[in-house]
């Protein structure tokens, strides 16, 4: 038997008809079709291996909530049922009836009960209150016990069933009960009854292999970072995760091949490059061994950098404080802000405004002032006004034509080592560089530029 764990398996079969016109495929006439399959068809897909019958094994249920009936056996005879010793074995000679909180009874006519037993979801068959005080629902050990008892798969299952066609959909072919196991086909319930006299299915309490959990779209995708996120998989102890920049799965992502997640049914993918598709797939592991590949999400990274962001001069940095500031906009502190203005005759020293009174004042450069970029870009006349929020995601602060001038939508982070605010003497003391983004190329050209306040700001990455 292949797959054994978390699969909630029922052992079923014991079909009426050996007519090959009406088998489906891979069944054999006179047939034992001992399966084990991944299918969620009442056939499943699987090698159909002896004969007279067919007992069944069905696996992978495909996560619905299923109810089969329940065949109890001991380990001794327990007074009081209908039972049968076959072998080592003790099996209660009918299936078993009990009215079991959210059991089901075919049809819902509680006639069925008595001849049929009752349909049971296999949480509750292998719930510890759910059979009598000394039997139990059987295991994937116990039938290949008992049918080795009967001679082997190739006769076992005609030894099994009932006699005649009372509770059989005729012919009920090679049917002799001669093990007094007397099973009928007591049928199923998924979404619907179905199966009735045609198809006996009795839970195991094994567990099995986990099937391949189900990908679901990726969520919160940016720039760099997306959730990969599945359903359960039922029995799963956890889940490995594969991340690829391929469909075929070639060209995984470093740190995410086979990835052990753990028991979650999501993930932060981090560290992506922008504007790239990615691709992501899981399977689901316990102790008995891991399922099959999810199918595959695919997730594209977004996003676009700007890169001409600098530090405003002092000018600019005013209309930053009265278009932006001064109307809660931005999100900017009452604080010092650099410029990159400076103080030609007093190389130390350059420009800064403070928010708080909007006074434009000289700093030493040592000192450590908020600073807060900005780019241009050009657009029609019209196109944005100010505070409207620009193309790379800050506020539009100034405007002149076409030419709009776009504050950064934060301020730079505290941990930017900005080499150029320094008392450290570069360049020719009292030399007038100029101010704004065009004089940052001339100041950065000089050797050892950290006198100047003036530089190009940090890349900056906006998602769209």
């Amino acid at each position: 038997m292949a797959q054994k764990k978390d699969i909630q398996k029922p052992l079923g079969g014991l079909n009426t008809d050996d007519n090959p016109a009406i088998l489906p495929p891979g069944d054999y006439p006179d047939a034992l079709n001992m399966r084990v399959s991944s299918s969620d068809e009442q056939h499943g897909v699987g090698p159909a291996e002896t004969l007279q019958g067919e007992i069944e094994l069905l696996m992978g249920v495909s996560g619905q909530v299923l109810y089969y009936g329940s065949a109890i056996g001991a380990d001794f005879i327990y007074k009081g049922y209908e039972e049968v010793v076959i072998g080592t074995q003790t099996w209660m000679k009918k299936n078993w009836s009990a009215a079991y909180p959210g059991s089901k009874v075919y049809d819902d006519d509680e006639d069925n009960r008595q001849i049929y037993g009752g349909l049971y979801k296999w949480a509750d068959a292998v719930d510890p209150n759910f059979a009598p005080d000394g039997w139990r629902i059987p295991t994937e050990a116990d039938i290949d016990v008992l049918l080795a008892y009967l001679g082997g798969i190739a006769i076992a299952g005609a030894t099994m069933k009932e006699v005649g066609t009372d509770h059989f959909l005729t012919p009920n072919t090679g049917a002799s009960d001669t093990s007094g196991f007397r099973a009928l086909p007591g049928g199923k319930y998924d979404t619907a009854f179905d199966l009735l006299q045609e198809t006996g299915l009795f839970w195991l309490s094994d567990e099995g292999i986990p099937l391949a959990p189900l990908a679901l779209a990726g969520d919160d995708v940016g720039y760099d970072a997306f959730m990969a996120m599945w359903e359960l998989a039922d029995g799963a102890d956890g889940y490995y995760l594969d991340v690829a920049t391929d469909a075929l799965f070639t060209a995984m992502v470093v740190g995410y091949n086979n990835l052990d997640v753990g028991k979650v049914i999501s993930y932060p993918v981090t560290g992506l490059v922008i504007s790239t598709t990615y691709y992501y797939r899981v399977r689901a592991y316990n102790s008995e061994g891991t399922s099959d590949n999810s199918n595959v999400i695919t997730v594209l990274s977004f996003g676009t950098i700007f890169d001409d962001w600098f530090l405003p001069a002092d000018i600019l940095l005013n209309e930053i404080y009265i278009n932006l500031y001064l109307f809660a906009v931005g999100g900017l502190a009452a604080a010092h802000y650099w410029s990159s203005t400076e103080n030609g005759g007093v190389p130390q020293a350059a420009y800064n405004q403070r928010f708080d009174t909007g006074a434009r004042i000289l700093g030493n450069k040592n000192l450590i002032y908020h600073v807060r970029a900005c780019r241009t870009f050009t657009a029609p006349i019209g196109a944005y006004a100010l505070r409207d929020v620009g193309p790379a995601g800050g506020w539009i602060c100034y405007v002149n034509g076409n030419t709009y001038y776009e504050v950064a939508p934060s301020d730079q982070s505290a941990g930017i080592a900005w080499s150029n605010i320094q008392v450290v003497l570069a360049g020719a003391i009292g030399t007038v560089i100029g101010t704004g983004i065009t004089n940052t190329p001339i100041i950065t050209a000089q050797p050892g530029h950290v006198w100047s306040a003036a530089k190009l700001c940090e890349d900056l990455v906006i998602t769209n």
